[in-house]
């Protein structure tokens, strides 16, 4: 008789499709991870052996938290202990994989583990995850896998994206010098999703739209704070990524401590204890402090104040000597810039403000993990960071999104950082006085160079005088530089200054400031740095007046002289103006400017960085006008020999940009590549 064979269910060709599936895609690894293993067997393609005693002697170690072998050290996602035979060695546990353990004894530890993280303060563990752990606990605990797996991977990945563990994993890393830890959390780090900032649930996101909700809070802290310094700690925390002014400033903050608890003695000595024993943040706000209540600093204690002052405004050293708090602020402003950077080209249209909030919190606290170990630091911002942030910048200029710009998110990418500029509208009148007083003589000098080199790289967010500020460094020029002039004297700095202060209310008229544009190759460089700032902050207003440079730009007699004239920071600056005008621009802009930088391209002779800034320019103006004939008739021309080598470097600079940026970017960059490579 014939056989019959039954027809396969569809669950086992689903199955086996799967199992199929599997295999292709593993089929070049020798081994998986646990994560891997426990997908497939989640989904039915896997069983695991029994664990048993495989490793009773780590099983042991992990369950008793007092363990002789257990390395203490700081807190985090990783367990550390010491080998067995050799005391010298040692071993890391990441404790997220317990979750996906069969030994409920080992998973319950894990949950612990974690849950004690978002108990520390300040917190390793954001809130949502919290959340997430308390609500699952009691399933991960379940006996049966079909139940316990999915959770016990959905907590795993939770964890694996928190950005507070993320932080906590790479301080682990530093301090026990463990480089695959380094390795896995520090790229991490230089790239968060918008995603996992949001489970942060940072209260205070919009500032300038909750100076109610702020000014409450401080009501609370100051009311429920033990301490002067534990109100100072709140605040930090809470309000202190960015320096809010007004009402809700961290003077102001002092003040209402002091009117509800009264003003002890040694109230100046407790903050500045507080301030030296934290983090230079912490500095600063007790150097805001100073400069506005002198009065409240002993005479015995100010040129400690007055040297730290000193060394928030210095710049210009090179990294070698650069004190530890200075590294600091050099590290978290590039670090707030690519973060900035970074989640512009993921958040088109998003708001400035909430951004730029991000991009500091992040930054302050990953600069702080690093400002433990300096040698450690120096050597990530040379092979991790500062790639990064290359690669964010360059990125951020293809794709030239638009966002609602603020205050704090034009100020984070200006040249110098927004907490030194805070540093110069702090200063109150009555304390300029005292403060002359306490400076010597190389003090002052030495101050009154760095506020000069500070105002002239600025690009102001605001000079209204009657604007209502949200943050320190929205200053009011004229009223500073006054103050300042009180405390220095009268000098050839300080005329400077006022002259600088001039110039940009001036500029602040669209008329005005195209009257000095139109001379702007034959201006002085410092007039050129304040009229290219300038044409930048009218372009973030959305005054730039566009028809009249373009009458200038499409003059080739102009064009020429004053692309050959510009300092490259000048012309970079325009640049910048530029481009952020081209949605007003219209058709004529987007489809004409590529064309007018290749022309001033070819036209300069004998200056090769020049030749390749503007070769730069033409490259990016191509992105975003979505066109490649500029750049084709660049490559293609008389010039073709000169300009070669720009193409070869642009060619392998957008493959390397279509590795490291986001989808949006590379799809932007995606046929400007391709005519590059016709064309070389």
């Amino acid at each position: 008789m014939p056989q019959t064979t039954s027809e396969p269910s569809l669950e086992e060709v689903t199955r086996l499709l799967k199992a199929r599936i599997a295999k292709s895609a593993l089929l070049h690894l020798d081994k998986v991870d646990i994560r891997t293993g426990a997908l497939l067997e989640v989904a039915g393609l896997f069983t695991r052996a029994s664990e048993g005693d495989s490793n009773a002697e780590l099983t042991e170690i992990i369950l008793d938290k007092s363990h002789s072998r257990r390395v203490k050290t700081a807190v985090g996602p990783m367990l550390f202990y010491i080998d067995a035979k050799n005391e010298k060695q040692q071993f890391a546990v990441d404790m997220r994989t317990i979750f996906l353990n069969s030994d409920v004894r080992l998973r319950e530890v894990a949950w612990e583990h974690f849950a004690a993280l978002s108990d520390e303060r300040p917190s390793c563990l954001a809130t949502r995850t919290r959340r997430e752990l308390d609500e699952n606990r009691e399933t991960l605990l379940l006996a049966d896998a079909g139940k316990w797996q999915p959770v016990a991977l959905r907590l795993h990945d939770s964890i694996e994206e928190d950005v507070l563990c993320q932080i906590a994993g790479a301080r682990q890393s530093i301090k026990e010098r463990y480089e695959d830890g380094l390795r896995h959390y520090i790229p991490k780090l230089l790239r968060p999703t918008v995603n996992a900032l949001e489970a942060l649930e940072l209260p205070f996101m919009r500032p300038s739209e909750q100076r109610d909700q702020i000014s409450a809070e401080i009501n609370a802290l100051v009311e429920c704070a033990p301490s002067l310094q534990a109100a100072c700690e709140t605040y930090l925390a809470k309000l202190g990524a960015l320096p809010l002014a007004g009402s809700t400033s961290f003077t102001e903050m002092v003040r209402a401590w002091i009117q509800r608890h009264g003003a002890s003695s040694g109230l100046w000595n407790e903050l500045w204890q507080w301030a030296t024993m934290t983090s230079p943040i912490s500095q600063f706000y007790a150097c805001i402090y100073f400069l506005t209540e002198l009065h409240q600093v002993p005479e015995s204690s100010r040129n400690a104040a007055a040297n730290a002052l000193r060394e928030l405004l210095e710049i210009g050293n090179k990294d070698e000597r650069l004190t530890k708090n200075q590294w600091f602020w050099k590290v978290s402003h590039e670090l707030a810039k690519h973060y900035l950077c970074h989640f512009e080209t993921r958040t088109p249209g998003a708001l400035g403000e909430p951004l730029a909030i991000w991009s500091w919190w992040l930054a302050e606290r990953l600069s702080e993990v690093l400002y433990d170990n300096l040698a450690a630091a120096s050597h990530l911002r040379d092979v991790a960071l500062l790639p990064e942030a290359r690669n964010s910048e360059l990125a951020r200029q293809f794709a030239n999104a638009r966002i609602a710009t603020s205050p704090a998110s034009i100020a984070t990418h200006w040249t110098t950082s927004p907490w030194q500029i805070a540093v110069l509208g702090a200063i109150q009148q009555p304390s300029a006085d005292a403060l002359r007083a306490t400076l010597t003589d190389p003090q002052r000098e030495q101050l009154a160079s760095d506020i000069t080199k500070h105002l002239l790289l600025w690009c102001p967010t605001t000079v209204a005088s009657d604007s209502k500020t949200t943050y320190l460094f929205e200053v009011e020029l004229q009223k500073s530089i006054d103050i300042w002039t009180t405390v220095f004297g009268p000098s050839q700095s300080m005329e400077f200054l006022a002259e600088i202060t001039r110039l940009y209310h001036h500029f602040i008229n669209p008329q005005s400031f195209f009257e000095k544009f139109k001379d702007i190759g034959n201006a002085n460089e410092a007039d050129q740095l304040i009229l290219a700032n300038s044409a930048k902050l009218l372009s973030f207003r959305e005054a730039l007046p566009l028809e009249q440079i373009w009458e200038k730009l499409a003059d080739s007699k102009w064009r020429s002289e004053t692309f050959r004239k510009l300092t490259p920071v000048a012309l970079e600056m325009l640049f910048v103006a530029f481009s952020s005008s081209l949605h007003r621009g219209g058709d004529k802009w987007i489809a004409s400017l590529p064309h007018l930088y290749a022309h001033a391209c070819e036209d300069i002779c004998g200056d090769v960085e020049r030749m390749e800034l503007l070769f730069t320019f033409t490259v990016i103006s191509c992105i975003h006008s979505y066109s490649v004939s500029a750049l084709e008739r660049l490559l293609s021309g008389d010039r073709r020999s000169d300009l070669l080598e720009f193409g070869r470097r642009w060619r392998a600079q957008l493959l390397n940009s279509s590795r490291a940026s986001s989808p949006w970017v590379v799809a932007r960059i995606r046929a400007l590549t391709a005519a590059i490579s016709a064309s070389l």
